[in-house]
C-alpha cells in the first residue's frame, strides 16, 4: 500500500487519486493526495532519531541524573533549578531547530553544533533560575504542573473530547 503526499500550487486545491486492485494475487493499492494543506506541516521526527541513535550518550546521563536527584533531593535544589533551565532551553531549542533548520539531510556534525549551542544557552537560562531562586522555582513547578496536566488530559480526560475541561484540567495542575 502506498500513501502518497505531495504540495499542489493552490492550497484550496485538493486532488485524490485511488488506484487499487488485484494483480497477479497480490493486493497493490496506491493513494495519492495533493494539497498543501494535507501535508505535515510540524514534524519531530528528526529529533527522535537523532535521540535513538545516541541513545546510549542520553540515556546514561539521564538515568546519573536520577540516581544523584533521587538519592540526595533537597540538598541538591539549587541543581535541580540549573538542571531543570538547562533541559527545558535545550528541547524548546531543539525543536525550534529542528523545525525550521533541520532537514532530512542534514549532516550529524551540525546537529552537535546546534545541540552545543542549546546547551550554552541551557547554562545561562539555568544560571538565571538559580540567581533567582524563587522565581526558578515557580518557572518549574508551572513546567512540571503543565507536564502533569497534559498526561492527564492524553490519559484521562481525552475521552470527554471537551475543550473546556482541557483548559481547566490546564489551570487546575
Amino acid at each position: 500500500m502506498d500513501v502518497i503526499c505531495t504540495d499542489a500550487t493552490d492550497p484550496g486545491d485538493l486532488r485524490y487519486y485511488y488506484s487499487g486492485g488485484y494483480s497477479d494475487g497480490t493486493c497493490q493499492i496506491r493513494t495519492v493526495f495533493e494539497s498543501k494543506l494535507g501535508c505535515a506541516i510540524v514534524s519531530y521526527r528528526e529529533v527522535f532519531e537523532f535521540l535513538s541513535k545516541n541513545y546510549y550518550i542520553f540515556g546514561t546521563i539521564l538515568i546519573v541524573l536520577g540516581i544523584l536527584l533521587l538519592l540526595f533531593g533537597f540538598r541538591l535544589l539549587l541543581v535541580s533549578l540549573f538542571l531543570g533551565g538547562v533541559v527545558t532551553t535545550v528541547l524548546v531549542a531543539a525543536i525550534i531547530a529542528f523545525q525550521f533548520i533541520i532537514t532530512k539531510n542534514t549532516e550529524q556534525y551540525v546537529l552537535w553544533i546546534i545541540l552545543g549551542i542549546a546547551l550554552v544557552l541551557g547554562c545561562i537560562v539555568g544560571y538565571a533560575l538559580v540567581k533567582f531562586k524563587k522565581g526558578g522555582i515557580f518557572i518549574l513547578a508551572a513546567i512540571a504542573g503543565l507536564c502533569i496536566a497534559l498526561i492527564l488530559n492524553s490519559a484521562v480526560f481525552r475521552y470527554a473530547q471537551s475543550k473546556a475541561l482541557f483548559w481547566v484540567v490546564i489551570g487546575a495542575c
